[in-house]
């Protein structure tokens, strides 16, 4: 049965303002994975160069926001995670799961932080304090390195696929 009323300016579009909504999105996942590749860059240089460790995690969390934004706006617009006819690159692919592995230990932290494991625990035979497990409270570091290796295997699937499709034409 067909409706009776008008459509409304939003219902109808031309192939233009497809094509530039496209163009759009695009250019938006684009500069996400561009600033999650930067950011990363950004966090590992300030570790190494400037020993500023705080601000290196902040980068790094904001990175892996970022390319879980990737994800998430891939979701929104086609509606699922995984269609046939819109996939993700697997360049695109392993960057959402490479923030989402880096961005994965900070819950543990946060757990093992409210259990007390790792943390310095008094001793009541002695009274003495022990220093506790360091590598236990410092365990987001792994999964961020872990995160950051996919992010490079990411750039080098993009990077091989972009050279790939260069030589190709």
């Amino acid at each position: 049965m067909k409706s009776s009323r008008p459509p409304f300016p939003d219902d109808t579009f031309s192939s233009d303002q497809i094509e530039t909504k496209s163009q759009k999105f695009s250019e938006m996942i684009q500069l996400l994975a561009f600033a999650t590749y930067a950011l990363a860059l950004a966090s590992i240089l300030v570790t190494r160069l400037l020993k500023a460790f705080t601000v290196a995690e902040y980068l790094a969390v904001i990175a892996f926001l970022c390319g879980l934004a990737i994800g998430w706006m891939h979701y929104r617009r086609t509606g699922t995670a995984r269609t046939d006819t819109a996939k993700m690159p697997w360049s695109r692919r392993l960057i959402v799961a490479g923030s989402a592995i880096g961005l994965s230990g900070l819950p543990l932290k946060l757990l093992f932080s409210l259990l007390g494991i790792g943390t310095a625990e008094h001793d009541m035979a002695n009274h003495e304090v022990n220093q506790g497990n360091p590598l236990l409270l410092h365990i987001h570091h792994l999964f961020f390195n872990l995160g950051f290796l996919v992010l490079l295997v990411s750039l080098l699937v993009m990077l091989v696929t972009t050279l790939h499709h260069s030589g190709s034409r």
